[in-house]
C-alpha cells in the first residue's frame, strides 16, 4: 500500500550482503499470505509470487525460507502459493506461460545482471529493450515486477539517489520505482529502505529512509523511525 506499484517494474538496489534478497523473498512471502511489509497493507488479488533465482539454489532457498518463516508465520497453504523458477534458460517464455496461466500479483527477478541478455550493461538501448519485456509482461498480466541489482561500490558513501545502480542509466529510467537499500553505519542490525524514485509517491517519502530492523531469521520489521537521507552518512541511527 502507497510503495509497490501493482502494475509496472521497479527495482530494489544495493551493495553487497546488505539483505536484498531477503527482503524481497520476504516480501513474496508476504503477498503469499496476504500480510502487512515493513508495516505496509498487502492489496494483493491473487496471493501469488513468482521468484526467478540466480544465486541461490532450490536447497539453500528452502533452507531461507523455512528461517524467515519463523518470523512471518505463513501458513502451508499460503506457501503454496509462491513459486520458484530455478533454471533460467528461456526464462522469459517460462514466466510468460506461468503468467498466462495462474494470475500472479508479484514477481522478483534475482537478480538483473545475471539475467540481463544483452553484451554490455552501459548500453542504453540494450538495457532499455531488455526491460521492456518485462513492461509488457506486466502490463498484459496486471502484475507487479520487481528486479534485484547491485549500486556501484563507489556510491556507498554518497547520498541514495537513482543514478547509483551500476551500468546505464536506461535501467532506473524504465522503472516506476527504484528503492536503495543501505546498511546503518552505526546499527549492523538496521537497514534503510530508501525510496530514490516514485513516480506517484509524494516528496515526502523520497526525502527520509524506513529504518528497518532484521531478526535473528533475517526478517525486516519497521522500526517507525525515519532518517533524511542527507544524514545517512552520518550514521544518524543508534
Amino acid at each position: 500500500e502507497g510503495l509497490i506499484p501493482k502494475v509496472g517494474v521497479w527495482a530494489l538496489v544495493g551493495a553487497s550482503d546488505t539483505g536484498k534478497s531477503m527482503a524481497l523473498r520476504q516480501m513474496a512471502m508476504c503477498v503469499a499470505g496476504g500480510l502487512p511489509f515493513l508495516d505496509l497493507q498487502c492489496n494483493a488479488d491473487h496471493k501469488k509470487s513468482i521468484i526467478v533465482c540466480t544465486e541461490d539454489d532450490d536447497f539453500a532457498t528452502s533452507f531461507l525460507l523455512r528461517k524467515q518463516n519463523k518470523s512471518i508465520g505463513l501458513t502451508p497453504e499460503n506457501s503454496a502459493n509462491m513459486q520458484f523458477l530455478f533454471d533460467t534458460e528461456d526464462f522469459i517464455q517460462r514466466l510468460e506461460t506461468e503468467l498466462s496461466t495462474t494470475p500472479t500479483d508479484l514477481v522478483i527477478l534475482d537478480a538483473f545482471g545475471d539475467l540481463f541478455d544483452g553484451k554490455d550493461l552501459n548500453q542504453n538501448s540494450q538495457v532499455r529493450s531488455f526491460l521492456n519485456k518485462f513492461t509488457q509482461l506486466a502490463n498484459k498480466y496486471k502484475c507487479s515486477i520487481g528486479f534485484l541489482h547491485h549500486t556501484g561500490k563507489r556510491t556507498e558513501d554518497l547520498a541514495p539517489s537513482k543514478n547509483n545502480a551500476i551500468g546505464s542509466q536506461g535501467f532506473e529510467a524504465k522503472m516506476r520505482l527504484v528503492i536503495e537499500l543501505r546498511l546503518d553505519k552505526v546499527n549492523p542490525d538496521l537497514r534503510h529502505f530508501c525510496v530514490v524514485k516514485g513516480n506517484y509517491l509524494s516528496q515526502e517519502k523520497k526525502n527520509s529512509s524506513i529504518v528497518a530492523k532484521m531478526d535473528e531469521h533475517l526478517t525486516f520489521s519497521d522500526t517507525g523511525e525515519r532518517v533524511d537521507y542527507v544524514n545517512l552518512n552520518e550514521g544518524a541511527s543508534g
